[in-house]
């Protein structure tokens, strides 16, 4: 195997698979595309239903673990990290499986993290699938406001804006690169993060740990966003209550609940309002159906969080998508 230039550290590249053959394959044929060719790749398959493992068992150059049921993105990944771990990975890349990656992308994360020996975790720029020039994610910031994580450059045309190396409190799960002494200082992904927060849960460890976390903009992927669940479908905005009011316990425990239990319904007014506003009085009830089930959803998560319920999402609220 000819490797690039003077770099032999082994990257394990790690994605989940559920029920997403058809995306897992196309990034799978991007990272054979990787001119960095020290790099093995392990699909974790979260007991997908469809024919997702009919396809992958006859993909060329992988390691497929196979789950007994839906543990969740967090669990899945960890035990990918894991093998990764006893086969002597020096770098871990977490990638979604809806992505493709630009083909050097891991010689841009392995490059800083020679340049920046205080670095934990690397950040790549991120675009639409459908939209190539169009930034999803450009780097994180924690909202104080909020405490809530936001991408910076979201919907922006890419001019050149975010061209700079910078930390960021933020790393998005979409690819996040990762040295594996650092894993083994603060430990894996948190497996109480079924989907969602579990990046930034991981992002703010490792700076408390005494590492940087940096955004690299010459790394790039492309990303089809929220497959998994439909889009912003109730399944979706269940999940992310109730990870939300695990990420406020775990790193803004000052945070009321009273002040997380109001905001759903201040959301539903909002939306509503300016859906009427904006669609007019025809197709409010429509939209205002859709926005019961937000919040219903919501709601539900609030009290899976306060029962300490962490599994999949209720099959009732996977019927409103």
């Amino acid at each position: 195997m000819k490797l690039q230039g003077k770099n032999t550290d082994l990257v394990y590249i790690i994605i989940v698979n559920w029920n997403g053959w058809k995306d897992t394959i196309e990034c799978i044929k991007s990272l054979n595309k990787l001119k960095y060719k020290r790099n093995k790749i392990v699909i974790v398959d979260n007991d997908s239903k469809d024919i997702s493992i009919e396809h992958l068992k006859t993909s060329n150059n992988i390691h497929l673990i196979q789950l007994d049921k839906n543990h969740g993105y967090s669990y899945a990944n960890n035990i990918g990290i894991k093998y990764a771990l006893k086969n002597n990975a020096e770098y871990i890349l977490l990638l979604n499986n809806d992505t493709i990656v630009s083909s050097n992308l891991l010689d841009e994360f392995i490059k800083i993290f020679k340049k920046y020996p205080k670095v934990g975790a690397l950040a790549a720029k991120i675009y639409y699938y459908h939209d190539k020039k169009k930034i999803w994610f450009a780097g994180g910031q924690i909202r104080k406001e909020t405490e809530f994580p936001i991408h910076l450059g979201f919907n922006e045309i890419d001019n050149g804006q975010f061209n700079k190396i910078v930390d960021t409190p933020f790393i998005n799960g979409g690819a996040f690169f990762i040295k594996t002494a650092v894993i083994k200082k603060i430990g894996f992904l948190d497996d109480k993060y079924f989907y969602m927060y579990e990046d930034a849960d991981w992002t703010s460890r490792i700076i408390s740990a005494g590492y940087r976390c940096l955004f690299v903009p010459t790394a790039k992927i492309w990303h089809k966003v929220h497959r998994s669940t439909k889009g912003r479908s109730a399944e979706w905005w269940y999940y992310d209550q109730r990870s939300y009011l695990l990420w406020l316990k775990s790193h803004f425990p000052e945070v009321r609940l009273y002040k997380t239990a109001i905001h759903p319904f201040w959301i539903f007014f909002q939306d509503s309002a300016i859906d009427l506003y904006r669609k007019g009085i025809l197709q409010f009830p429509k939209n205002l159906k859709r926005h019961i089930f937000i919040l219903l959803a919501k709601m539900i998560g609030t009290v899976d969080y306060l029962k300490s319920y962490y599994g999949e999402c209720p099959e009732v609220i996977k019927a409103w998508n």
